[in-house]
């Protein structure tokens, strides 16, 4: 594993300070930082590929720093964006995003449980605003998941969505020996799962992909758990219950 950045400075076209780690996940660990000397609020990406063969490793850095180009591409007001991108080591990309203030929607659900009906539709409604550009030119988001989702003031109206084109596919996924964690699969749809059933190789992703995981993210928000993904458990075993799972209706779950 790379070590601990946290304090540390990153310097590419500008100076990055680097602050507090707030999340590890697999492969992926985010902090905190600033843009010096300009306090600018960003999150800084760091991906750790080193479990992968040295080709597999290159190529899977290859293809984060693609995808942060690709990022850049269409702009939506509310999807935070890749502003640099390099590389801390052979096989270890960084990525320096813009950041907003407020807690991650993971947060506010690990604290409060599920949320209000209403704050749901917002929360949805505002979402699919901010993909549909994305859509419209034919590209998906790929990481629609609470962990991605930021709450400026807590306003389910103002979410702001980073990690676009982002997350890996499974058999991306397999490569660096990732544990599969809820965290990284809980969005995917049934249909990728059995495309890696089938082939042994997925997409990173699809639009009805997105608009299966604003489902998903529905559910998660209104009874506080997944629709057929139970609490913990990962790997194979996960993605056999997101691929044969059904879902308990909301009704039976008390949701009108």
């Amino acid at each position: 594993m790379i070590d601990n950045l946290e304090g540390g400075t990153i310097s590419l076209e500008h100076n990055y300070a680097v602050g507090p780690r707030v999340l590890n996940v697999s492969h992926e660990t985010l902090y905190q930082g600033m843009q010096d000397p300009f306090e600018r609020p960003i999150w800084i990406f760091v991906y750790d590929f080193q479990m992968a063969n040295p080709q597999d490793r290159l190529e899977l850095s290859s293809r984060q720093l693609r995808a942060a180009e690709k990022s850049r591409e269409i702009e939506s007001f509310g999807l935070l964006q890749i502003v640099e991108h390099g590389e801390l080591d052979d096989g270890v990309p960084f990525l320096i995003s813009e950041r907003c203030t407020g807690p991650s929607l993971n947060e506010v659900l690990e604290r409060d449980g599920t949320l209000s009906e209403e704050e749901t539709a917002q929360l949805v409604l505002r979402l699919a605003n901010l993909i549909d550009p994305l859509h419209r030119k034919g590209r998906h988001h790929g990481s629609v998941s609470e962990h991605w989702i930021f709450l400026p003031e807590e306003e389910m109206s103002d979410a702001r969505l980073g990690h676009t084109h982002l997350s890996l596919a499974i058999h991306e996924l397999k490569k660096i020996g990732s544990p599969l964690d809820p965290a990284i699969i809980s969005h995917l749809a049934p249909e990728l799962v059995d495309l890696e059933e089938e082939t042994g190789s997925t997409p990173h992703g699809s639009i009805p992909a997105d608009i299966y995981a604003l489902g998903v993210l529905a559910y998660k928000c209104l009874v506080g758990t997944h629709p057929t993904l139970a609490q913990g458990v990962a790997g194979e075993e996960g993605l056999e219950a997101i691929r044969d799972q059904t879902p308990t209706p909301l009704s039976e779950l008390g949701v009108d």
